[in-house]
């Protein structure tokens, strides 16, 4: 249909004639694209449409209902298998995608959500370079680092554990040896480390070493490497310059190029980190690991405050280290000191010489420890060096007199000055004499007085250890008691004598006073010697009886002679009082002159009895002492065998049978026992003497 609705042109369906209906007569009403045209009776449908935008012209085709339902079906056949095929793409392209994208994004969602609640950690095949793909590779990368981390997280948290053990190991050990012995077994048993060292250092040199390799790994040529006095350069250079030192393959090769130790470890890495507190340096631990990185800043960080921690157990561990030895040294000090006061007090409650001598000695071998020594004093003539005391001598050295300048004693007479000896210092001049005494090591000091010097005292061979400066300040200081002691006995001796003497010359004028008694205290001085001897005394006890006997009857002095020259049975009660009070006479002139209270005792119990019948006191039995019960006899047997005014003296056999007779009563049965011995002896040696 043209512009001007006339018909342009038509056609039809292949054997379906159409008959055109007149284009222009279009019925009222109705649109030309809906109008109906009749083709040979069947009705038709009439599809108009516009051919071209803003013209007029129409094209109307004229269909039949029946093709229209045929070509519909035809439609509906080829749109369905259209949407079958469509649907069978979808399910298709469904599981292309749920292969290629879903799954894998499934498969990444779940291990996403299970990541680091299972602690699994699994990494994924990356199969595609797509954004599925991208993501994968994402996730594998997260697992790798979460991998890394938590392995370092579990590195710090056992090394966090092993600062906890270490910092209670530092509570129950006090001992540092045994602290860093543990330490060095935490570190290996515990952190995992293959090997672990700690070394205790004074001056950047080991005093100290100890060394813990891994459970099964015992290596008896690592261990002798450790044991040496020699540190690994590696600790060498943490203590020189007190810092951290980190060992791994770039270092390794300059750092440890002499070290064997780094043979057995080159794959691996090690660490030195000085044990410091307060910034000194008590020592260094040293730790290798098979990993070739190791010690991360953070872990050498808790390392750090580990080694700070023991640093200051050490430091505590030195710090009551001094104390003990400061206690014990003032402990030593206490005892030296009070041992060497009651050594004066012992040296100087005495003043016989030889007690002081000998005392002195057996003080200084006691208190320094020593198997023997001597006291040698000068000679009369001041030549020679005697021994006065000796202990532990063989009889040649003791009877040895030792020129001044020669040996040991000689030199230090003569140099004025103390002597040490040490085991592990060799003397020349000395090692003879030495040699000779077996003396191995000796403390040699000069004794001196106010004004001089009198002898050498010697001790040699300490049980313990060897002699040292303090052993040679506190002998040097006995020395000078002793010098005191020495020259106070010989004082004393001196004063002694002299009022001895003056106390004899008083008993010889007493026995001079009648010609019967002359020279009696000296034959009962003899008499008492003798029995003294006989019945086994000490030599103090026998001297004090030999005195007591030579001054039993001083007392007499102030006893007229006519009293002494009667008979007992001639003497008035009041005469016979004065004859009784002669003992205490005696001990009363004697109390002045300080002797010893033995001596006074004897001469005052001499006239008393065992039955209790004697005089001044009237003492019996065990309250008589033994020196007094000799004097006794002795004064008896010589008063028997003398003539006296009023009779003639008795022979020795019927003195000795008086003596026998009254055993028990008036005299002690021991005291004449001995001296009957002692008689029977003389008898036969005079027997023998004058021959048949």
């Amino acid at each position: 249909i043209g512009f001007d609705g006339e018909v342009v042109t038509h056609t039809f369906e292949d054997g379906f004639p159409i008959e055109l209906v007149d284009a222009n007569v279009i019925p009222e009403g109705v649109s030309i694209n809906a109008q109906r045209l009749v083709i040979e009776g069947e009705d038709v449908t009439d599809v108009g449409c516009r051919l071209i935008e803003r013209t007029d012209a129409e094209v109307h085709v004229g269909l039949s209902e029946g093709s229209i339902v045929a070509a519909s079906n035809r439609l509906y056949k080829v749109i369905g298998l259209i949407t079958l095929a469509i649907l069978l793409m979808g399910s298709t392209a469904t599981l292309l995608v749920s292969r290629f994208f879903t799954k894998p994004l499934e498969t990444l969602s779940s291990k996403v959500a299970s990541f680091g609640v299972t602690g699994g950690y699994e990494e994924l095949l990356v199969k595609s370079g797509d954004e599925v793909g991208e993501l994968t590779a994402t996730f594998n990368q997260m697992v790798v680092d979460r991998k890394k981390a938590e392995k370092h997280i579990e590195r710090l948290n056992r090394v966090l554990h092993t600062v906890g053990d270490v910092n209670r190991l530092i509570v129950k050990e006090g001992d540092p040896k045994k602290l860093l012995n543990k330490l060095c077994k935490i570190m290996v048993d515990f952190k995992g480390y293959k090997l672990a060292q700690a070394v205790l250092s004074k001056n950047d040199k080991p005093v100290f070493q100890t060394v813990a390799l891994e459970q099964g790994q015992e290596d008896e040529e690592v261990e002798a490497m450790f044991s040496a006095e020699k540190l690994m350069p590696c600790a060498e250079k943490a203590l020189k310059e007190e810092a951290v030192v980190i060992v791994d393959e770039g270092r390794r090769k300059w750092l440890c190029k002499n070290c064997s130790l780094s043979k057995r470890y080159i794959q691996g890495s090690s660490i030195s980190i000085p044990l410091s507190h307060k910034g000194k340096i008590f020592g260094v631990l040293m730790v290798y690991s098979n990993l070739a990185q190791a010690f991360n800043l953070d872990e050498v960080n808790l390392l750090e405050e580990l080694c700070g921690d023991i640093g200051f157990a050490l430091e505590g561990a030195e710090r009551e280290e001094r104390r003990k030895q400061a206690e014990e040294k003032l402990e030593e000090k206490v005892i030296e000191l009070t041992t060497l006061s009651e050594i004066s007090k012992n040296i100087g409650s005495s003043l016989d010489l030889g007690k002081v001598l000998n005392q002195s000695l057996g003080s200084a071998l006691m208190l320094l420890g020593a198997e023997s020594g001597s006291i040698m004093l000068l000679d009369e003539k001041e030549e020679f060096l005697t021994v006065a005391a000796s202990v532990g001598l063989s009889k040649k050295f003791v009877d040895f007199k030792e020129g001044l300048g020669e040996g040991i004693a000689g030199y230090v007479f003569k140099k004025r000055e103390s002597l040490l000896l040490k085991k592990d210092l060799k003397e020349t001049r000395f090692e003879k004499w030495k040699k000779e005494r077996e003396i191995r090591d000796a403390l040699s000091v000069p004794i001196k007085t106010a004004d001089r010097i009198i002898g050498v005292f010697n001790i040699n061979n300490k049980r313990k250890g060897t002699f040292n400066q303090s052993d040679l300040g506190l002998f040097s200081i006995l020395a000078v008691e002793v010098g005191i002691a020495i020259d106070n006995a010989r004082l004393y001796k001196d004063i002694r004598q002299s009022l001895l003497n003056t106390v004899k010359a008083l008993a010889v004028a007493v026995d001079a006073k009648d010609s019967c008694t002359q020279d009696h205290s000296i034959r009962v001085a003899e008499h008492s010697l003798v029995i003294a001897k006989e019945m086994g005394l000490s030599e103090d006890e026998i001297e004090d009886i030999e005195i007591a006997a030579r001054l039993h009857d001083v007392g007499k002095i102030g006893v007229s002679e006519k009293i002494l020259m009667k008979k007992k049975a001639c003497l008035t009660d009041k005469e016979w009082e004065i004859i009784k009070n002669h003992p205490k006479t005696s001990a009363k002139i004697l109390e002045p002159v300080n002797f010893p209270p033995n001596v006074i005792s004897c001469v005052l119990y001499h006239h008393e009895r065992l039955d209790g019948k004697g005089y001044p006191s009237g003492i019996s039995k065990k309250e008589i002492p033994l020196g007094a019960s000799i004097i006794k006899v002795a004064d008896a047997f010589d008063a028997m065998t003398s003539d006296r005014p009023y009779r003639k003296a008795l022979s020795y056999e019927k003195a000795v049978n008086e003596l026998n007779k009254y055993k028990g009563t008036q005299f002690h049965p021991e005291v004449v026992e001995a001296f009957l011995r002692i008689y029977e002896k003389e008898t036969k040696k005079k027997r023998s003497e004058e021959g048949p």
